[in-house]
């Protein structure tokens, strides 16, 4: 079944033209589906979803002046994430996949960013 929005895709839609929206273990475990590999049903949570939720925060933190220190500009912006408005749209969109898929089921939670597991580069997020 195909899921209904841009916020989440489910990994058996996903292929090698998404990296720059599933990023690259998304859309390599899409790849690995399509072909036939037992891959555990999963969806990826998209860039659009990561969009909207950027675009929610009401305060933009300010990497210029002489406090850019990376420790504090760290911390600052890890406060500013953790009191920002988590998007409604993401919320439904994600609770729906996960009625889908079941409520009670367990997931492992991976991570990747756009610019991992590239042809040229491979990185741990």
């Amino acid at each position: 079944m195909k899921t209904k929005n841009s916020l989440i895709l489910k990994i058996s839609e996903a292929d090698a033209s998404m990296i720059s929206i599933t990023g690259g273990k998304g859309a390599n475990l899409g790849e690995l589906a399509q072909t036939g590999f037992p891959v555990p049903e999963g969806f990826c949570i998209t860039t659009a979803a990561w969009d909207l939720f950027l675009r929610g925060i009401p305060e933009k933190p300010d990497f210029t002046g002489e406090e850019n220190h990376i420790r504090e500009l760290s911390s600052r912006y890890r406060h500013i994430l953790r009191e920002a408005p988590f998007p409604v749209e993401v919320s439904q969109a994600l609770e729906a996949v996960l009625q889908e898929t079941g409520l009670d089921e367990y997931y492992a939670v991976r991570s990747s960013a756009t610019a991992e597991d590239l042809p040229g580069f491979s990185f741990a997020g």
